[in-house]
């Protein structure tokens, strides 16, 4: 992929994420802009002007929690904004197509500390800690104060539902990041950096 094409589908995903944003800053709730199915998008986005696969696949990663976290919400009776749509599958076709052509393809061989599923926790990590600084606790954006559905939660229930919800987590990027491997033909078992 020339990079005037990786810098376009950047700019495609960032522009999803900018789009969704100014939904939210309409609508007078512009922190709901920072769940990370959201973020991911300008994941995906900087990473294909950047060229720099890791990026990409923290973006897709994310989407892989998030796509059915947000469909969970939606068939539970949440609200559709319409700019979701471009955030969680506008944003994963794009982060698809990036991994799926040079020099964002996967490699053959990886180790340990190149497999990109333990970066990926860590940016969520941050994400939800900054949520946490940022957004008000009624929010309750990236699930960071409470359990969802429950608010003012014992800190011994929300510790282990947080300890639940990142082995979660942890076992999802470790499978997605394995069937992203397969989908780009890679024969190893995991992406590597």
């Amino acid at each position: 992929m020339s990079k005037p094409e990786s810098v376009t589908w950047g700019v495609i995903a960032i522009a999803f994420f900018i789009a969704h944003l100014m939904w939210h800053v309409g609508s007078g709730d512009p922190w709901n802009a920072m769940w990370a199915c959201h973020v991911a998008s300008t994941f995906i986005g900087l990473g294909g002007i950047a060229r720099n696969r890791t990026m990409v696949v923290i973006g897709l990663l994310l989407l892989a929690i998030g796509i059915p976290l947000w469909g969970i919400f939606l068939f539970g009776g949440g609200t559709l904004v319409p700019t979701s749509i471009l955030t969680h599958f506008g944003a994963a076709a794009v982060g698809l197509i990036l991994i799926r052509k040079p020099p964002f393809q996967m490699q053959p061989r990886a180790n340990l500390l190149s497999r990109i599923w333990w970066r990926a926790f860590v940016a969520l990590a941050i994400l939800v800690l900054m949520t946490r600084l940022l957004t008000d606790r009624a929010d309750n954006i990236n699930l960071a104060f409470d359990i969802h559905g429950r608010e003012n939660t014992l800190p011994l229930d929300h510790a282990l539902y947080v300890s639940a919800m990142a082995m979660t987590v942890v076992f999802v990027f470790i499978v997605s990041e394995w069937l992203l491997r397969k989908l780009c033909g890679a024969n190893d078992a995991l992406l590597s950096d």
